[in-house]
């Protein structure tokens, strides 16, 4: 029997990031396994990540959009007289720092959504009263998604869960981290809600075992490891297009605290071994303002006859660069434990060789290691080496790739989202 799923979201495409994904990929899955799904979330476009506020109808103050397998409702965002008030006094610390106060203690965290938690909450109060749904599935921040959910079942009594993506806080994952007095008096806020917020949740999920395991702990709920993936259809048909170089990528956004010491220090042995190399280093997508800071180090290198950057590009060329490459680049974290890059799943898609370094001893070195679909390296020696021994094969015309495809298979979007199906439809017998 199909059960209906009320699914609530922030993000949703046509917005172009990478938050906007996660959902639309239960929305666009869930349906093959018996679930009817109805999208709740706000009104986006590609460009505009703050809402079309300005193009919403004024009545009803929604869009209905019937899409192939499932029903979008894209709510007005309506401006909140505290939120206004909270950015009006962004000049005025002392007043702002009040209002915070004020918004922490009636259990509202994450004040730039205020709008849209008032909007969504009175679309539903009235939707609700006509329409029914099995279960309420919220996916965005913790505070907002566990927030709506917990109030949609006091009112309509539907059970709920809950999608956390992302900790409350990552670095509770930590077993070494110890929070500083005043951190430690928010976090205990912040966990009293949640854990009244979560209390009559079927489960929760997150995107790794690491902060699924903690939040079950910290916040004593059920919890489940769902983690983002890569979708395939938008690998199908591209196809690799020979490079006259042997081609390192890395592809999206880098951070300051990901360490490429290792990566550089192993690129500059490997120049120093193989001198008449053929060899290219492309960062793509960087943002302005990491762009410098990448170059700079590349410079201080001498690497920059090797190195190549550029800004974003649109999704499909980028996708494309990914498959052209040989090697592909990734600095795990290694100050946060379970954590993920969206990125990471899309390398597997392409079954090109990853390159991790420095390796984080926890999710990533465990992906690598199930799905051998890439090498971890510590040191720039270790670098130096895989790249020559890489390098050599290219050089033969015959770069292996050891991958498993059923491994690899695991990480899909449609997969997690079939995971995910199994659990509501267990939940709900």
């Amino acid at each position: 029997m199909t059960k209906k799923i009320l699914l609530i979201s922030y993000h949703f495409p046509p917005q172009n990031i990478i938050a906007a994904f996660r959902p639309y990929s239960f929305a666009q899955h869930l349906g093959k396994h018996h679930l009817e799904v109805t999208v709740v979330t706000h009104m986006w476009d590609q460009k505009n990540s703050k809402g079309l506020l300005e193009d919403a109808p004024t009545n009803p103050p929604y869009l209905v959009e019937e899409q192939d397998g499932y029903r979008v409702i894209r709510v007005k965002r309506t401006p909140q007289f505290m939120q206004s008030t909270h950015r009006f006094f962004n000049a005025a610390p002392p007043v702002r720092k009040a209002i915070t106060y004020r918004m922490n203690a009636r259990g509202h965290f994450h004040i730039h959504t205020y709008n849209s938690y008032r909007s969504i909450k009175s679309f539903l109060w009235e939707h609700l009263t006509t329409t029914t749904y099995d279960l309420v599935l919220t996916s965005f921040a913790p505070f907002y998604s566990a927030r709506i959910a917990y109030e949609v079942h006091e009112k309509f009594g539907i059970p709920y869960v809950v999608d956390f993506r992302d900790m409350h806080d990552n670095r509770l994952a930590a077993d070494d981290f110890v929070p500083a007095p005043k951190e430690k008096k928010y976090i205990a806020l912040t966990e009293k809600y949640l854990q009244q917020w979560l209390s009559k949740a079927l489960f929760i999920v997150s995107t790794s075992s690491v902060w699924a395991n903690a939040l079950a702990q910290r916040l004593h709920v059920k919890a489940h490891r769902i983690t983002n993936g890569y979708e395939l259809p938008l690998f199908e048909g591209i196809e690799k297009q020979p490079q006259q170089h042997f081609t390192i990528a890395h592809i999206g956004t880098l951070y300051e605290k990901q360490d490429l010491r290792p990566f550089i220090g192993g690129v500059q042995q490997f120049i120093q071994q193989h001198p008449e190399h053929r060899m290219k280093v492309s960062f793509i997508g960087l943002k302005p303002n990491n762009r410098d800071y990448i170059l700079s180090l590349f410079e201080a290198a001498g690497l920059m006859d090797c190195f190549e950057a550029s800004d974003r590009v649109p999704r499909e060329e980028a996708l494309q660069l990914l498959k052209n490459a040989d090697v592909l680049f990734y600095p795990a974290w290694t100050t946060t434990r379970g954590t993920y890059s969206g990125k990471i799943f899309e390398y597997l898609a392409t079954r090109n060789n990853i390159l991790i370094a420095p390796n984080d001893k926890d999710v990533i070195e465990e992906l690598m290691a199930t799905t051998r679909a890439g090498v971890v390296a510590n040191s720039a020696e270790e670098v130096a080496q895989q790249l020559g021994t890489w390098y050599a094969q290219w050089q033969a015309g015959q770069l292996h790739y050891e991958g498993i495809d059923e491994q690899i298979t695991y990480y899909s979007r449609e997969h997690q989202a079939q995971l995910l199906a199994s659990l509501i439809n267990n939940a709900l017998t």
